[in-house]
């Protein structure tokens, strides 16, 4: 992930519960058990709260 801060308000599973703090090993781990235990909306759902502006929502 090239930018860890991005999940910044997700909890991390990992000891530490600090994405950015992660090895890099690590939180390709966490990032994809993370991803792995998602449902396909819940998955849509983040990606669009993530990477989507609000105004295109809906339309």
């Amino acid at each position: 992930m090239a930018n860890p801060s991005q999940m910044s308000g997700t909890p991390c599973p990992a000891p530490g519960g600090k994405w950015d703090e992660l090895p890099a090993e690590a939180l390709a781990r966490c990032v994809c058990d993370y991803v792995a235990g998602m449902t396909d909306r819940y998955a849509s759902q983040t990606f669009a709260d993530l990477f989507l502006p609000s105004s295109w929502r809906g339309a």
